[in-house]
């Protein structure tokens, strides 16, 4: 009797270990992917080697194409679940021929700060490093900034609320055929820099004003401020705290907040007069009455403190095109005013 209790244990012990066995057969040749229904071996071998079972349980379900999130695979960061948004990204800068990995680092960088559809619409117009910067620090100089869309546009506002942060216009150019101030760039005298196109209407403003006002070089002006980047502004702006204290933004523009910084704004001087009252010469008087001719207006006059928040810049012009310049002018409206 304990013969046979015996042998039956050790028959028991036996299928046991050979059931183990086969499991583990099983489990060694088991097919993670034998329910997929792409046979592509290359996509096969790069999802069995990236994706967990969860991830490949989920690409099954709902037969997900290995197309759509394949070439993203190896990058860095890479979820499957997230593939949508690298798709958008990539249909929406496919000119530009982004890197996945590049693509898959700036939607995982940002999906938790800002929508991918609002992250492309951004990256039209700044560059990923700049909007990258402005999801984390936001505006240090004013919290409820609202960064504008399109910096580059003519009617593009920038003022105590609205920002283009650390943006640097695309089309800057060396200011040419103007007399001009030169500018100082690490111990090197540089011509200032404008926006493209500005370039040749100031070359007609000065054109009349030579015929109009003096015979001298651009009727006697010089311009004296061109484009103005985000770390000059930021010196700019300190020292007028230094010297005004909580008053500093009436006569100084937050960083990110400067016309200058667009490249579409020049400050005028009279040549040879540059430390005397700009308003008190002729050529101010030609230029309020005739700027616009040219695409320019004056952004901050002693009537419009209020609006603006900036005490009176004679010396101030602001270049939005012809167009809208006389609108301005007839409608007596600052360019908030003019395109609200």
């Amino acid at each position: 009797m304990v013969f046979l209790k015996i042998k039956r244990l050790l028959f028991v012990a036996a299928v046991a270990a050979l059931c183990a066995g086969c499991l583990i057969v099983m489990n060694i040749r088991y097919d993670r992917l034998s329910r997929y229904p792409y046979q592509d071996p290359k996509s096969r071998a790069l999802i069995d080697e990236y994706l967990s079972d969860e991830d490949i349980e989920y690409i099954i379900e709902y037969s997900i194409a290995p197309s759509t999130f394949v070439p993203y695979i190896q990058a860095e960061r890479f979820s499957v679940y997230h593939a949508p948004e690298y798709n958008y990204m990539e249909e929406a800068f496919s000119y530009r021929n982004y890197a996945p990995a590049l693509i898959v680092k700036m939607v995982e960088e940002t999906r938790d700060q800002i929508a991918v559809q609002d992250l492309a619409q951004l990256m039209l117009a700044y560059s990923y490093e700049e909007v990258k910067d402005w999801l984390d620090r936001g505006d240090p100089y004013y919290r409820n900034a609202t960064l504008v869309l399109d910096p580059s546009a003519l009617d593009t506002l920038v003022d105590d609320d609205h920002t283009i942060a650390t943006h640097v216009p695309l089309h800057l150019e060396a200011l040419a055929d103007i007399p001009q101030l030169t500018v100082e760039v690490n111990g090197e005298e540089k011509p200032m820099l404008v926006d493209a196109r500005l370039q040749q209407p100031l070359r007609q403003l000065c054109e009349a004003a030579e015929a109009e006002v003096s015979t001298r070089a651009c009727g006697g002006l010089i311009v004296t401020e061109g484009y103005v980047s985000y770390p000059k502004q930021e010196e700019l702006y300190k020292q007028a705290k230094e010297q005004y204290g909580s008053s500093a933004i009436l006569y100084v523009d937050y960083p990110g907040h400067s016309e200058h910084q667009l490249g579409l704004a020049v400050d005028f001087a009279a040549t040879g007069k540059q430390s005397e009252d700009f308003s008190t010469t002729p050529q101010s008087q030609w230029l309020q009455e005739n700027a616009w001719r040219f695409g320019f207006v004056q952004s901050y006059t002693e009537d419009k403190v209020t609006e603006t928040n900036k005490l009176a810049r004679p010396e101030h012009y602001r270049y939005v095109g012809p167009a809208l310049a006389r609108q301005l002018v007839e409608e007596h409206h600052t360019l908030k005013e003019g395109t609200e």
